[in-house]
């Protein structure tokens, strides 16, 4: 399966490496690396999480408080949003 990122998930993703870049560089390249590692686990078990609203699964990541929301669609992942856990996810 192919993961398709959406627009909200390309902006989240970059406002979360400015936040990060803005503490320190190593921490912004740690959150991508994490974030990398965790795409490719869904890659590998896109059904393992227990699906929530309207086919929505989430992954959270283990060092940064944010989690991977996505859906499976017609042989894709597509990846809904890269959301804080501070913030109420419309998913949930």
């Amino acid at each position: 399966m192919k993961v398709e990122l959406s627009a909200d998930a390309v902006g989240e993703i970059a406002e979360a490496v400015v936040w990060y870049r803005d503490i320190g560089q190593s921490l912004a390249e740690a959150f991508v690396s994490e974030l990398d590692i965790r795409m490719k686990w869904i890659e590998r078990y896109p059904e393992l999480p227990v699906v929530r609203k309207r086919g929505v699964r989430a992954v959270l990541l283990h060092r940064f408080p944010y989690f991977i929301f996505y859906r499976l669609r017609q042989g894709n992942i597509e990846v809904l949003s890269v959301y804080h856990t501070r913030r109420k996810p419309k998913y949930l």
